[in-house]
């Protein structure tokens, strides 16, 4: 690309106008290379980023088919701990299902229905 910039200035200017467009053009291009890296590099970051998240979504626990979320912080990083006849529902055969979240250590349960 520089080459064809030289040969339009060697057809059209003098030599310190040359130098002078030249030396510009080269200093743009190696900007634009840096933040071609850096864009990559943080392009990458984003993609592993949304992995994550991604792998995460898909280990979010259910209950009767409804995602299941920390009663205390709101986090989907749950344990199943267990589970029990419903207090109220029980007898006609509804559990409460418990669960322990992993990021703030308190216990959830949720009805199964």
């Amino acid at each position: 690309m520089l080459e064809l910039f030289q040969k339009l200035i060697n057809e059209h200017g003098s030599s310190t106008i040359l130098k002078e467009r030249l030396g510009f053009l080269q200093a743009q291009y190696a900007a634009l290379e840096t933040r071609c890296r850096d864009l990559e590099a943080e392009n990458a970051a984003l993609r592993a980023q949304l992995e994550q998240v991604q792998t995460q979504a898909q280990e979010v626990q259910r209950v009767a088919g409804k995602a299941v979320f920390c009663s205390h912080c709101g986090s989907s990083n749950l344990k199943r701990t267990g589970s029990r006849p419903d207090s109220i529902f029980g007898d006609v055969g509804i559990d409460r299902i418990h669960f322990m979240c992993n990021d703030c250590r308190q216990a959830s349960d949720f009805l199964n229905q």
